[in-house]
């Protein structure tokens, strides 16, 4: 049950060098008034990781002039960049909401579409962790929310487990579309682990051991900004391999700590399987030449029926589109 001393939701914005888009972010909130209508109202919360630019600034400005429309409103600044995990749990550990909608500073929220999925979370109890839709976009160039894919759907008809086994192999979900219970995210620590780069796949997998299935909304929660001022495409080369070198860093460590500990659950294919991305993704962390990971990675489908079973079932359903292509920020098998 709800407490109405505090809100329903809180939604955690995450932000770096966002000083253009921060606040465009911010006012999607306010776009209608469906979302005020909440048990309680909405929290704000954002977090910014030392910000070079104008950012802080920019959005301490918005606070003042709109913030009034919030149960609470806070922006949470720190004196050196701790990179975007960090950033990321202080925003959603700083929530006081039963429910928490994550979302970084460059993307946009659909109001009446977050109301209702928040409203289908509080009624159900049980579900701790869901998804909404997301409709990429580009400046200037909308694109409409796409239905659930073929391989999505087939996710989010497993129970915890086998959406565990599934999340072992490759990551089919839209980051920017989860909400989750704010108990869920304390009861997991994914702070715990030491990811740098990466806190959604890590916390799919997390939440799917300790037995909580996740469930696909039939709703558009949020507007996915493509754009070529996103961080990765402002970073020169070196810090691009940097961040190449740091996912596959991410990836491993997510093996080494969430997945290989539950080995003996798994059925043995399954389990040859998380060993031999194991032991690529370390590969991955410390060459120069990722193609030439790729291509032995590839070879390697010649002593691995599990993920030679995965692509002869790509190749039967050929038409079903991977999520995240378009900006789900999903993960293909890899």
């Amino acid at each position: 049950m709800t407490d109405l001393r505090s809100p329903l939701l809180s939604v955690a914005v995450y932000t770096y060098n966002q000083e253009k888009l921060a606040t465009e972010t911010l006012d999607s909130l306010l776009a209608d008034d469906a979302l005020f209508a909440l048990p309680g109202g909405v929290e704000l919360v954002v977090s910014d990781d030392c910000s070079t630019d104008g950012t802080v600034r920019a959005v301490s400005s918005w606070m003042e002039r709109r913030g009034g429309s919030f149960f609470s409103c806070r922006l949470l600044t720190g004196e050196r960049n701790e990179g975007p995990v960090r950033n990321y749990t202080r925003a959603v550990r700083a929530c006081d909401g039963e429910i928490v909608k994550p979302l970084a500073g460059d993307d946009l929220f659909c109001p009446q579409g977050l109301r209702d999925s928040v409203l289908e979370m509080a009624g159900s109890p049980d579900v701790s962790v869901a998804f909404g839709r997301i409709a990429p976009f580009r400046e200037g160039v909308d694109s409409a929310s796409k239905g659930w894919s073929a391989e999505q759907r087939r996710f989010f008809a497993e129970d915890a487990r086998g959406q565990f086994k599934t999340l072992i192999s490759c990551d089919p979900l839209p980051a920017p579309g989860v909400l989750f219970r704010r108990t869920l995210f304390e009861e997991l620590r994914l702070w715990d682990h030491g990811f740098f780069w990466m806190e959604d796949w890590p916390f799919w997998l997390l939440a799917t051991a300790a037995g909580h299935r996740i469930v696909g909304l039939d709703r558009t929660v949020v507007r996915y900004r493509i754009h070529a001022g996103s961080l990765s495409q402002r970073m020169n080369a070196p810090g691009r391999e940097r961040v190449r070198r740091g996912m596959s860093a991410d990836r491993r460590l997510m093996y080494d700590r969430i997945v290989l500990p539950r080995m003996m659950e798994l059925p043995p294919a399954l389990r040859h399987h998380a060993r031999l991305r194991r032991f690529f993704f370390a590969w991955l962390e410390r060459t120069r030449y990722p193609a030439l990971v790729h291509w032995a990675r590839e070879l390697s489908l010649l002593i691995d029926p599990y993920r030679m079973g995965l692509k002869l079932k790509g190749l039967l359903n050929r038409n079903d589109r991977p999520a995240g292509i378009e900006g789900g920020r999903g993960r293909e098998v890899v």
